[in-house]
Protein backbone atom coordinates (compact mmCIF):
# COMPACT_ATOMS: atom_id res chain seq x y z
CA UNK A 1 0.00 0.00 0.00
CA UNK A 2 1.65 3.61 -0.70
CA UNK A 3 2.36 5.65 1.78
CA UNK A 4 0.05 8.93 2.28
CA UNK A 5 1.44 11.79 0.71
CA UNK A 6 2.99 14.72 3.12
CA UNK A 7 1.74 17.59 3.09
CA UNK A 8 4.45 19.29 0.96
CA UNK A 9 4.51 16.62 -1.38
CA UNK A 10 0.74 17.40 -1.92
CA UNK A 11 1.31 21.12 -2.07
CA UNK A 12 3.80 20.28 -5.06
CA UNK A 13 1.24 18.57 -6.53
CA UNK A 14 -1.65 21.10 -6.35
CA UNK A 15 0.57 24.18 -7.60
CA UNK A 16 2.06 22.03 -10.75
CA UNK A 17 -1.28 21.08 -12.06
CA UNK A 18 -2.78 24.32 -11.81
CA UNK A 19 0.32 25.89 -13.86
CA UNK A 20 0.13 22.78 -15.99
CA UNK A 21 -3.38 23.20 -16.72
CA UNK A 22 -3.30 27.53 -16.58
CA UNK A 23 0.07 27.96 -17.59
CA UNK A 24 -0.04 31.53 -15.78
CA UNK A 25 1.88 30.99 -12.28
CA UNK A 26 4.65 32.89 -12.88
CA UNK A 27 4.48 33.95 -8.99
CA UNK A 28 4.57 30.42 -7.92
CA UNK A 29 8.21 29.17 -7.04
CA UNK A 30 8.63 25.35 -5.83
CA UNK A 31 11.48 24.45 -3.22
CA UNK A 32 12.17 28.43 -2.43
CA UNK A 33 15.02 29.37 -0.54
CA UNK A 34 14.12 31.18 2.50
CA UNK A 35 14.64 34.64 3.79
CA UNK A 36 17.17 35.05 6.38
CA UNK A 37 13.91 36.30 8.35
CA UNK A 38 12.02 33.59 7.82
CA UNK A 39 15.28 30.71 8.17
CA UNK A 40 15.35 32.41 11.48
CA UNK A 41 11.87 31.31 12.52
CA UNK A 42 11.90 28.19 11.00
CA UNK A 43 10.98 24.91 13.07
CA UNK A 44 13.68 22.60 13.37
CA UNK A 45 13.57 20.17 10.10
CA UNK A 46 10.68 22.78 8.75
CA UNK A 47 10.72 22.48 5.08
CA UNK A 48 9.42 25.18 2.33
CA UNK A 49 7.64 23.36 -0.33
CA UNK A 50 6.46 26.59 -2.47
CA UNK A 51 6.33 30.46 -1.93
CA UNK A 52 3.47 32.89 -3.55
CA UNK A 53 4.72 36.02 -4.15
CA UNK A 54 1.95 38.78 -4.42
CA UNK A 55 2.25 42.50 -6.21
CA UNK A 56 2.42 44.02 -3.29
CA UNK A 57 5.56 42.91 -1.49
CA UNK A 58 3.85 40.44 0.35
CA UNK A 59 4.70 36.84 0.22
CA UNK A 60 3.10 33.20 1.47
CA UNK A 61 5.64 30.53 2.09
CA UNK A 62 3.61 27.06 2.13
CA UNK A 63 6.41 24.71 4.53
CA UNK A 64 5.63 21.03 5.27
CA UNK A 65 3.66 22.18 8.63
CA UNK A 66 2.04 25.55 8.36
CA UNK A 67 1.58 28.40 5.80
CA UNK A 68 3.65 31.87 6.58
CA UNK A 69 3.09 35.49 5.44
CA UNK A 70 6.05 37.80 5.02
CA UNK A 71 4.88 41.28 4.42
CA UNK A 72 8.37 43.61 4.82
CA UNK A 73 9.33 43.17 8.25
CA UNK A 74 6.37 41.43 9.66
CA UNK A 75 6.12 37.74 9.58
CA UNK A 76 2.51 36.25 10.37
CA UNK A 77 1.65 32.58 10.64
CA UNK A 78 -1.77 32.46 9.62
CA UNK A 79 -2.50 28.66 10.00
CA UNK A 80 -0.94 25.72 11.19
CA UNK A 81 -2.67 22.46 9.00
CA UNK A 82 -2.81 20.68 11.94
CA UNK A 83 -5.31 23.16 13.02
CA UNK A 84 -7.43 22.97 10.26
CA UNK A 85 -10.58 20.91 11.01
CA UNK A 86 -12.72 21.64 7.84
CA UNK A 87 -12.11 23.62 4.58
CA UNK A 88 -14.47 24.65 1.73
CA UNK A 89 -13.81 24.61 -1.82
CA UNK A 90 -13.48 27.83 -3.65
CA UNK A 91 -15.58 27.92 -6.76
CA UNK A 92 -13.30 29.64 -10.27
CA UNK A 93 -17.07 30.29 -11.65
CA UNK A 94 -19.08 31.41 -8.10
CA UNK A 95 -21.44 33.24 -9.62
CA UNK A 96 -22.39 31.03 -12.20
CA UNK A 97 -22.71 28.25 -9.04
CA UNK A 98 -25.09 30.72 -7.08
CA UNK A 99 -27.26 31.56 -9.99
CA UNK A 100 -27.74 27.17 -10.59
CA UNK A 101 -28.40 27.61 -7.28
CA UNK A 102 -31.23 29.79 -7.10
CA UNK A 103 -31.77 30.38 -3.11
CA UNK A 104 -29.96 31.03 -0.24
CA UNK A 105 -30.87 27.91 1.25
CA UNK A 106 -29.45 25.91 -1.99
CA UNK A 107 -26.47 27.93 -1.64
CA UNK A 108 -25.80 26.10 1.96
CA UNK A 109 -26.36 22.91 1.10
CA UNK A 110 -23.98 23.87 -1.80
CA UNK A 111 -21.24 25.10 0.78
CA UNK A 112 -22.36 22.44 3.26
CA UNK A 113 -21.59 19.34 0.30
CA UNK A 114 -18.12 21.01 -0.91
CA UNK A 115 -15.63 20.65 2.16
CA UNK A 116 -12.96 18.28 3.58
CA UNK A 117 -12.56 17.25 7.13
CA UNK A 118 -9.81 17.08 8.28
Amino acid sequence: MPQPKTSGEKFRILFRNKSRRRGDLFNVHFDPLPTRRLRFIAEPSETFVVKVATRKDRCYWFSDRRIVEENGEEIVEPARYDAIRRVYWMFSDLVEHLKVAGSTDEVSIMKATHFESY
